[in-house]
């Protein structure tokens, strides 16, 4: 009898122990967690998490979690579990990257929407080195931090940043985040259109194809007067203007200033057929749209007339001034207008320069 007495009290008494051991845990647990706290709740609330890769992307998501106060502070506490509620891309490269891709972010953890879009930005061949994040949620952040390393499983270092800020100015961050763009101009002066370029800030203009202008050879760009080049990045708009230097004469036998032509004077030939194959000397006529061939061709009308008079004087009617001479508008298979001249084999006091 005495034994089982003795039982009974042994029993009791390991269960009085339990039984206090269980209630210094759970004072432990909720109200004696970091040494002075006096109560730990249970709270829900939505945070926002501004995501910067290369795109920008704005998380809103909800985080379940304990608050707990000690005799300072309060402070969140214990475990949580957060939850993706809204996505929105901010910049041109966001909507860009994330367009076509399946970005089904909804209803994942905080950590699993950032691997997402990290991932897709990797695929999309976005460097991945270095992930801002500026967040309202200040807890735990290197344990999430680990997460998204372990998930991701790429080839390649990533530094994450946090950030904590209580408070966001969300146009200052797309405007600090927000790559700007620049429209190029290009002024041909008169030559073949250039299409305009929008450029991103900070990077080069790609060179176009050269223009082509009548009776001048391109030279190169020019901004503000200066030669530009083209490894420039870009920093504003910019009009780019062409240079161009005039063609000389096209005529191998005779200059604007009337040097002599020591070829045979030759009766030019007429053609009806309007070929693009032309012989020597050889050029559309504007007026009649035939083929002739020209004794002298010059780039301006005025260097026609002044030389064409020169030669007819010195070369061919030197005793007969009062020849009368006169320039025919002429085309070369390119299609350039110049001025050019022949005359017959005649010392006929009446004859006259073909115009």
């Amino acid at each position: 009898m005495k034994n089982i007495l003795k039982n009974k009290k042994v029993i009791i008494l390991i269960i009085l122990i339990l039984i206090i051991l269980i209630a210094l845990g759970i004072y432990f647990i909720f109200f004696k967690e970091d040494g002075n706290l006096k109560n730990k709740r249970e709270k829900e609330e939505l945070f926002t998490a501004y995501v910067k890769i290369n795109p920008l992307v704005k998380f809103t998501f909800k985080a379940n979690y304990y608050e707990c106060t000690n005799e300072k502070k309060t402070e969140i506490c214990g475990d949580y579990q957060t939850t993706i509620e809204n996505v929105e891309f901010l910049n041109d490269e966001a909507k860009e990257v994330y367009a076509n891709a399946n970005t089904n972010f909804k209803e994942k953890a905080f950590e699993e929407g950032i691997t997402l879009l990290a991932s897709i930005a990797y695929e999309n061949q976005i460097n991945i080195d270095k992930i801002s994040i500026t967040t309202n949620w200040n807890y735990k952040l290197e344990e999430i931090e680990k997460k998204i390393l372990d998930n991701l499983k790429l080839d390649t270092e990533v530094n994450i940043i946090f950030t904590f800020q209580e408070e966001f100015n969300e146009e200052e961050i797309i405007e600090k985040n927000t790559t700007k763009k620049y429209t190029i101009a290009f002024d041909t002066d008169g030559g073949t259109s250039i299409e305009s370029q929008i450029v991103k800030g900070n990077e080069t203009i790609t060179k176009p194809a050269d223009p082509t202008k009548a009776n001048y050879t391109f030279a190169g760009w020019t901004l503000d007067g200066s030669d530009f080049d083209f490894t420039t990045p870009v920093t504003s708009d910019l009009t780019l203007k062409a240079k161009w230097n005039k063609n000389e004469s096209t005529n191998q036998n005779q200059t604007p200033s009337g040097n002599t032509n020591t070829s045979e004077t030759k009766k030019p030939t007429e053609s009806t057929n309007n070929s693009s194959t032309l012989g020597a000397n050889e050029y559309y006529s504007v007026k009649d749209g035939k083929i002739h061939k020209y004794t002298f061709t010059f780039t301006e009308k005025e260097a026609c007339e002044k030389g064409g008079d020169a030669v007819a004087y010195d070369t061919v009617f030197p005793v007969k001034p009062y020849v009368v001479f006169g320039c025919d508008e002429i085309k070369d298979a390119n299609g350039n207008i110049l001025w050019g001249v022949y005359y017959l084999e005649t010392t006929n006091e009446n004859s006259k320069f073909y115009y």
